[in-house]
């Protein structure tokens, strides 16, 4: 009689697990077109689009590291300058002393922040002199005062546009200018840079900075050793991530449609940032090192025209 050899039913093969994107979390502040002539920002909360607060006439928010306050540039009458508010749009005091101060963001720890005016420096160019200011402290300063303020880079400038400053993790800020200090200069602009010796109370200016990267670029947010800015390089508006030191950026939107604005997540992962590509504006959000993007219930009716246009805003995440 034969003998029957029993074989084994061999295992189906084990799935590769599919890695799983980190969470969507926090707090993102947005400017809104109030629908008279004027920005609001709201306070949104994250993945849902839950409004937190809103903040009237004011516009550029950034959030605190530590995600619990945020400054924004206030507009109209005695609000025009900047302000800082409770994570949820509630309180709100004068943090800066000057009507055109503009673009704040707080420096890492939270005690201090920079912003861009117009206004302080006697004009040189068409009327307006753009320069990159540091406030020492979150109690108004008084203009021209340096133990408080002070004018950061000397002539480093373009009196066309605002300079976009954000302050990076290693104390270093980051600003758009075009290099008017050189002779003939005027045509290198991009993201320089200004070591951290130079944004510590007592500092002295210093020039030339560092060159972090060209093509006309704009610094919106900084996180970690990470740094997003747009650029129309490609021709029309995208967002790229490089380091705060330098080196190519990478495009991470990539879409033909305008992308810009863009805010880190405060882990690090994500980028948010604006876009028309779904033919209205709207918040989209896609891994820091790129990939798909979504489209986050968080919908922009419109932009205010003046002040340069959207591209004169910030969005902000904080935790």
């Amino acid at each position: 009689m034969p003998v029957v050899v029993a074989t084994a039913t061999p295992l189906p093969p084990t799935a590769t697990p599919t890695p799983q994107a980190p969470p969507i979390t926090g707090k993102l502040a947005v400017p809104i077109d109030d629908g008279i002539g004027h920005y609001d920002v709201v306070i949104y909360q994250l993945p849902d689009g839950y409004v937190l607060g809103k903040i009237q006439r004011s516009r550029q928010p950034n959030f605190r590291p530590d995600g619990a306050a945020l400054v924004v540039n206030g507009e109209g009458g005695s609000n025009e300058n900047v302000w800082e508010y409770n994570a949820d749009g509630s309180g709100g005091r004068a943090v800066s002393a000057s009507p055109g101060d503009q673009h704040p963001f707080y420096n890492p720890d939270g005690n201090s922040i920079v912003y861009d005016n117009p206004e302080l420096v006697i004009a040189k160019l068409s009327g307006t002199e753009w320069h990159v200011f540091v406030q020492y402290g979150m109690n108004p300063a008084s203009t021209g005062t340096v133990a408080t303020d002070y004018v950061l880079l000397g002539d480093i400038f373009d009196g066309s546009a605002p300079l976009f400053p954000v302050w990076a993790a290693d104390y270093g800020i980051l600003f758009r200018a075009c290099d008017y200090w050189k002779p003939g200069g005027g045509g290198g602009c991009g993201i320089y840079k200004a070591d951290s010796g130079m944004t510590r109370a007592g500092g002295s200016p210093q020039s030339p900075p560092a060159f972090i990267v060209g093509d006309n670029a704009v610094p919106t947010d900084t996180q970690g050793g990470s740094l997003v800015y747009m650029s129309r390089s490609t021709g029309n508006m995208d967002v790229y991530v490089t380091s705060i030191n330098g080196g190519a950026g990478t495009n991470i939107t990539n879409f033909p449609a305008d992308d810009g604005l863009g805010t880190i997540s405060p882990d690090g992962k994500w980028v948010a940032f604006v876009s028309n590509r779904d033919g209205r504006w709207g918040v989209w959000v896609l891994p820091i090192g790129g990939g798909t993007a979504q489209r986050l219930p968080i919908d922009i009716p419109g932009w205010v025209s003046g002040y340069g246009g959207w591209t004169h805003e910030r969005i902000s995440w904080g935790q």
